[in-house]
């Protein structure tokens, strides 16, 4: 007896029907915005008079949407195929989401909203140059000669470039080491990136080890040979900015946290009341890099692996199990950290532990309000000093973290991080403009905007 079973197409991303046939329109951004072009294999052919990755500009565009336009004027550049990485994105699924794609959730809602994207590049005062680097080399890809390759494409094919030597110009690095791995042409650009390092990438991990090391700098000549190194701070702030991570949160843990708009605190509320678990430290203690989130988890074990209330999660864990701690603990990887956004998110208190390194949108948000900062040194009495907060100041905290998860959110309907990120941008374009002239430009009120504001959606 034989089986006999009729032959099926398996059809890769980006198609389906019975014979693979179909073009899957959700497989493009934004769907190539409708009618104004078709998905094919996952890239956009745009009709005649549209353009743009997802085909959504047009020139006839700039002048409707001038009135609605709530940020900076801003251009999108499309690289050549030689160095456009859109292709590698397309490639490895455009759908797809987690921490290394913030820079293509940004550049889809920067399309689709059109509260900021000009299509005539003289009307603009940013430039975002989009060069997805982990979706074409992976993360721990240094992509100094491709970023040099793609500087010098912008010198020899565009004018724009050399009108402000790149300090207009938008990179998105979102690989662990972030803005450490970017060539000397990109020092005046505004690089966005999760790893928010002030330092020289050569002393991350290692600040007790190099004394030596002040403000960027190496004091002793010795120190400098040793590390033949020209020591470029890794981000430089009011110039670059820190993003959170793309994440989505499952759906029990969105249920976890308390209804309504805001919480209020009394002696008796509920959410701040004492919880199980005091503090939860989740992730790998073991790596082999020493510089390991700055050494940090690797201390918090040794020093505390039998205290009362200290749990360690490694391996595999769920975002769900922070909602059970009180604190939880916000150390840096091998570069950037995301628990102090994904505390956050759930309403677990955040507790910073990140020598030299900014968090994302510190410039907007009153990060004093919901969460907790220490030094290493303090790792030994954390726990008591955890222990000694008031309840009413934890519930408070709670209450700030309720009130400001969503500027960390990219996800919709509730995420307010690409609003924040657009605000930032307009404080570097400001300044940028201000470098160049006293004349306040038309869109100078977006540089303005505080945190309330952008969370609420209001001008």
């Amino acid at each position: 007896m034989s089986c006999r079973r009729k032959p099926v197409c398996l059809c890769h991303s980006g198609f389906r029907g019975a014979a693979c046939q179909v073009s899957d329109a959700s497989q493009c951004i934004n769907e190539c915005s409708g009618s104004r072009g078709t998905c094919i294999a996952r890239f956009c052919r745009c009709r005649t008079g549209y353009f743009g990755v997802d085909c959504s500009r047009s020139v006839a565009d700039d002048s409707l949407e001038a009135a609605r336009r709530r940020y900076v004027p801003t251009y999108v550049y499309s690289l050549p195929e030689g160095l456009s990485t859109l292709h590698h994105l397309y490639q490895n699924d455009p759908t797809a989401r987690g921490v290394f794609y913030a820079n293509r959730v940004f550049l889809t809602q920067l399309l689709s909203r059109r509260d900021a994207v000009v299509s005539d590049p003289e009307n603009a005062a940013l430039f975002i140059v989009p060069v997805m680097l982990v979706q074409r080399g992976g993360n721990l890809w240094q992509p100094k000669e491709f970023l040099s390759q793609v500087v010098a494409h912008l010198r020899s094919a565009h004018p724009w470039w050399n009108r402000s030597n790149g300090a207009d110009h938008v990179f998105f690095t979102t690989q662990d080491r972030g803005g450490c791995w970017t060539p000397p042409e990109l020092q005046r650009s505004i690089v966005v990136s999760y790893f928010g390092f002030t330092q020289a990438e050569v002393f991350f991990g290692h600040e007790q080890q190099l004394l030596t090391a002040t403000a960027g700098k190496l004091k002793s000549a010795w120190a400098r040979r040793r590390y033949n190194l020209s020591l470029p701070r890794c981000f430089i702030p009011h110039k670059d900015v820190v993003a959170p991570v793309d994440f989505v949160l499952p759906p029990r843990a969105r249920r976890a946290r308390p209804a309504g708009a805001a919480l209020t605190c009394n002696d008796q509320v509920g959410h701040g009341s004492a919880r199980k678990t005091l503090l939860v430290a989740t992730g790998s203690t073991s790596a082999v890099l020493p510089e390991y989130s700055q050494g940090v988890r690797q201390a918090l074990e040794q020093a505390h692996r039998d205290t009362p209330g200290v749990r360690f999660r490694r391996g595999k864990w769920a975002i769900e199990e922070l909602t059970t701690a009180e604190f939880c603990l916000a150390p840096s990887g091998w570069g950037y950290g995301w628990r102090t956004y994904l505390a956050l998110a759930v309403g677990c208190i955040p507790v910073i532990i990140q020598p030299h390194v900014q968090q994302a949108f510190e410039e907007l948000l009153p990060y004093e309000q919901f969460s907790l900062r220490f030094t290493p040194a303090q790792i030994p009495q954390l726990p008591e000093l955890l222990r000694q907060q008031p309840r009413r100041r934890v519930c408070e905290m709670r209450a700030a973290a309720h009130r400001y998860h969503r500027a960390v959110l990219w996800q919709g309907p509730d995420g307010r991080a690409y609003d924040f990120l657009m605000a930032s941008l307009c404080k570097r374009a400001l300044r940028v403009v201000r470098e160049r002239s006293d004349a306040r430009p038309q869109w100078a009120a977006c540089a303005e905007l505080g945190a309330e504001q952008l969370l609420s959606g209001s001008p």
